[in-house]
């Protein structure tokens, strides 16, 4: 066969895009390229695809895949990982084509961040409670912009009320709460994706004895030269 009826290698693949993903997975998705203007569709153009990707810093992955499928599968991912470098290419009768331009990059969805794993009280009034916490060590994908405390009366029902900071600092002072009255603080994060787990052990505060009142309208009954009472 002399070469001006050589079959040749296919144009790039197109419209290179995510089709579905997860915290733990991405689905790309392409166009087949354009077919020669005199093939049937009947016929079969491409007969398979080669995909290679790169998993935030690792070596680059290579993946075939058969003619009938223009999508992939990347699984195994930890939330908000970053899959780059994605460039695919197909195999017809003449060859491998052209890879597709440019590089494509997504990251999978990010997750509710990990548990607060510790919390804290390191100072009370009557009526407050100074708390910190330790931010979660897994973010999961999206950083931490606000923080839940629950506050509650052990052994009472009824007694528990939650508040939100605002805030991504790991400090609260907790206020309105009575006097010499023991109190259970649980605190969670939130980031994008929703709340995480409260933490696993609750801070103990023990707020302080209300100080004594001022006497008033003291009223003398009996005066004598000595006394009075």
């Amino acid at each position: 066969m002399t070469d001006f009826f050589k079959p040749k290698p296919p144009p790039a693949p197109s419209n290179v895009q995510v089709k579905d993903k997860t915290p733990h997975s991405i689905e790309f998705c392409w166009d087949e390229p354009p077919r020669p203007k005199d093939m049937p569709k009947s016929e079969i153009y491409i007969m398979g695809y080669e995909v290679f990707y790169k998993i935030e810093d690792s070596k680059p992955k290579r993946r075939i895949v058969d003619g009938f499928t223009t999508s992939i599968l990347v699984k195994g991912l930890n939330p908000g990982t970053l899959v780059h470098d994605f460039t695919v290419k197909g195999r017809s009768e003449g060859g491998w084509g052209m890879a597709s331009l440019p590089p494509f990059q997504a990251r999978s969805l990010p997750a509710p961040p990990g548990q607060v794993d510790w919390a804290e009280v390191t100072d009370c009034t009557d009526h407050s409670a100074d708390l910190k916490w330790s931010k979660p060590s897994v973010e999961n994908g999206a950083a931490v912009k606000n923080y839940k405390i629950q506050v509650y009366q052990p052994g009472k029902d009824g007694s528990t009320v939650e508040l939100e900071t605002g805030s991504e600092v790991c400090r609260y002072v907790v206020t309105g709460l009575k006097p010499g009255t023991a109190y259970m603080f649980s605190v969670c994060a939130e980031n994008e994706s929703g709340w995480g787990a409260w933490v696993s052990s609750p801070a103990y505060g023990l707020t302080r004895a209300a100080p004594p009142t001022r006497p008033t309208e003291v009223i003398a009954v009996k005066t004598t030269v000595d006394s009075v009472t």
